[in-house]
């Protein structure tokens, strides 16, 4: 009977303790529920958060070269000498001579590189499940039972409890675009044009005739006139216009490697290897290959020996040819007849792999199989012509590609 007592008198106690600390709060009728119901304190750090979108921004980033158009002319000379001599004798000569110069005019427009690099900082949306996301700072849905608050009231009956408002930021997601604009070249070439010299000689004769009458001696001349027409020489000028090349590729990793894709029959990269006796050639390695990189010309060198490693052919025969290279460091050099050669690399992301073989015409990439060595080892034939290749083990076609790193 007494623990009864005891324990409606604790019960009434912390009642009243409650009750007092709510009228030394908020115990107007938005307080008081908020206060008294038993999810007031969680309801409230649930609903009392702001959150805040970043702003999107912006940043363009823009490096542009550029040079100035240049252009080069020169006047048209139009010289007509005629030179006319009379000799006081029997024969008059007349010599006319006609000559047209016409001298290049160049004119260059200028190539345009902008490299425009855009970083835009983005908002993603984001799944709440906790509370619904405010239409508005500071407007903040309420729950039943603090139906007679106001977002104001509410917040200070959370404060009552010790909850106040909160904001969350989002975080940014950051956005990088490349932009790349690479304008033509176009060279107008005037091409120099020389008129023929045209010598048009006519001799013009007297002839004298002699007449005797009675003794008494007359001459009589008789002039014959000749009229000479001088022909003007016309001259042609022609004009081409050249577009320039697309500007070789780069790569800003450790440089290019040569991988054989497309094919079952190898796999791996090419790299060069120094036969002790033969020379310097580019064969598959399962492992790795060499680096690689495009000179100012657009050529494949070595990307350590850019200069020192010179690509050729031993030009003993018809082609196909087996590709070797000459080394001054290395001190490597061949006896045999050879010829230089060049291979080019292709635009991204394939970066396919041209040649010219030694007469600058185009040639096609093949890797083949040495029949002694069973290694596969880099061939050049000429462009569209594969029957060059039969009785060999070649693999043709897109199977080597460019991979920058």
């Amino acid at each position: 009977m007494f623990v009864l007592k005891g324990l409606v008198a604790s019960l009434t106690l912390g009642l009243a303790q409650t009750t007092l600390a709510l009228e030394g709060c908020c115990t107007d009728r938005c307080g008081k529920p908020v206060g008294l119901a038993r999810y007031g304190r969680q309801d409230c750090s649930s609903i009392l958060v702001t959150y805040i979108t970043p702003t999107k921004t912006t940043t363009v980033y823009k490096t542009t070269t550029k040079t100035v158009a240049a252009t080069a002319v020169k006047k048209v000379t139009d010289t007509k000498d005629v030179t006319v001599t009379t000799i006081l004798s029997v024969t008059d000569i007349s010599v006319s001579t006609n000559l047209a110069t016409v001298t290049d005019t160049d004119v260059e427009t200028a190539i345009s590189t902008d490299f425009e690099t855009v970083l835009s900082t983005l908002t993603v949306p984001y799944v709440i499940t906790t509370a619904a996301i405010p239409k508005r700072d500071y407007v903040y849905p309420r729950p039943p039972y603090a139906n007679y608050c106001n977002s104001d009231q509410y917040s200070r009956a959370c404060s009552c409890l010790g909850v106040r408002p909160r904001t969350i930021t989002r975080p940014a997601v950051y956005k990088t675009v490349t932009k790349t604009l690479t304008a033509v070249k176009t060279v107008s070439n005037t091409v120099i044009s020389h008129a023929a010299t045209n010598t048009v000689t006519h001799i013009l004769s007297q002839i004298v005739h002699t007449t005797i009458v009675s003794g008494t001696t007359v001459v009589e001349t008789d002039i014959l006139t000749v009229t000479t027409t001088i022909e003007t020489a016309i001259t042609t000028v022609s004009v081409s216009t050249v577009t320039a090349d697309p500007a070789p590729p780069t790569c800003t990793g450790s440089g290019f490697y040569l991988q054989i894709v497309n094919t079952s029959k190898t796999s791996g990269y090419l790299g060069f290897i120094n036969s002790i006796g033969q020379g310097i050639y580019l064969r598959v390695f399962s492992g790795g290959g060499s680096p690689l990189t495009v000179d100012g010309n657009g050529n494949i060198v070595s990307l350590f020996s850019p200069t020192d490693i010179k690509m050729l052919v031993l030009d003993s025969g018809p082609p196909p040819y087996q590709l070797w290279f000459s080394s001054d460091a290395a001190n490597v050099h061949y006896n045999v007849k050879n010829d230089p050669v060049s291979c080019q690399l292709g635009g991204a992301p394939d970066y396919q792999v041209s040649c010219k073989g030694p007469d600058g015409s185009p040639y096609s990439f093949a890797v083949c199989l040495d029949p002694v060595y069973f290694e596969w080892d880099a061939w050049i034939y000429v462009q569209g012509d594969e029957t060059s290749l039969s009785g060999k083990n070649c693999i043709t076609g897109n199977t080597v590609m460019g991979v920058c790193r």
